[in-house]
């Protein structure tokens, strides 16, 4: 898998060497040790995403990332970090995953409940066809 590493230059120093920096618009496949899951990054302001994929979310549904675990106690904000557990919080539950192999990104729109959800360049809202 192709892995997305954020701008080197752009990286605070509390934010791991493999973490990954998502971007709004951005469709990412995540391979996690048990599960594939399409997410899509709807803003970045709030970390609002679409996710797919495994048992936690059977259906395109909409959550909050709220980044990356590793153990119980510490927990990178915002991003993906290869080899730590992606966290989400979704409908009141917060969803843990198994810990994440490879990210890569997907080309291509996002199909949430059959409509095609457009995102502005900036990523600031959504509009839904």
């Amino acid at each position: 898998m192709d892995i997305i590493h954020g701008k080197a230059a752009r990286r605070p120093a509390s934010i791991p060497k493999n973490a990954v920096i998502l971007k709004a618009g951005e469709r990412l496949s995540v391979q996690t040790q048990n599960t594939r899951y399409t997410v899509f990054m709807i803003r970045t302001s709030d970390q609002t995403v679409l996710i797919q994929g495994g048992r936690h979310f059977p259906r395109t549904t909409r959550a909050v990332l709220l980044g990356s675990a590793k153990g119980e106690c510490e927990i990178h904000p915002g991003v993906l970090v290869l080899g730590q557990a992606m966290v989400l919080a979704e409908g009141g539950r917060c969803v843990v995953t198994s810990h994440v192999l490879g990210v890569r990104k997907e080309r291509g729109r996002f199909e949430w409940r059959a409509r095609t959800v457009a995102i502005d360049r900036g990523g600031a809202s959504t509009q839904e066809r």
